[in-house]
């Protein structure tokens, strides 16, 4: 078995932290946090004790932070696909835009594949 069939929760794509389970014990660990929330709101009513149900709701939710983290891809600062930030061009590539009759290097800065536009 590989290590990434181990993982129940992926990394995001982007972001901080992990994205929905990828297989069957990660369903389980995270339906048993939404029913167990929807039973302690029940149990413990927030109406009358606000401070009690917040204890209950942050513990629980380390409790599943704590299970992902085990069973979880390494938590770490993620923005897109490495694979296809590959192909977006660097600061230190300079491109030469006439400017004025002139050619000048400009220097991109940003490539919005989604908008297809080059910010410059």
């Amino acid at each position: 078995m590989t290590e990434k069939s181990n993982v129940w929760f992926p990394a995001k794509t982007y972001g901080y932290g992990w994205g929905l389970p990828c297989n069957w014990q990660g369903w389980i660990v995270f339906l048993t946090y939404v029913l167990l929330l929807i039973l302690g709101s029940i149990w413990v009513n927030p109406a009358k004790h606000l401070k009690w149900w917040y204890a209950f709701v942050v513990g629980l939710s380390l409790a599943l932070c704590f299970v992902c983290w085990l069973k979880g891809e390494k938590p770490a600062w993620r923005w897109g696909n490495k694979k296809e930030s590959s192909n977006q061009p660097s600061d230190h590539m300079r491109q030469t835009v006439p400017v004025n009759g002139n050619v000048r290097p400009k220097k991109i800065l940003k490539n919005d594949s989604t908008h297809g536009t080059i910010t410059l």
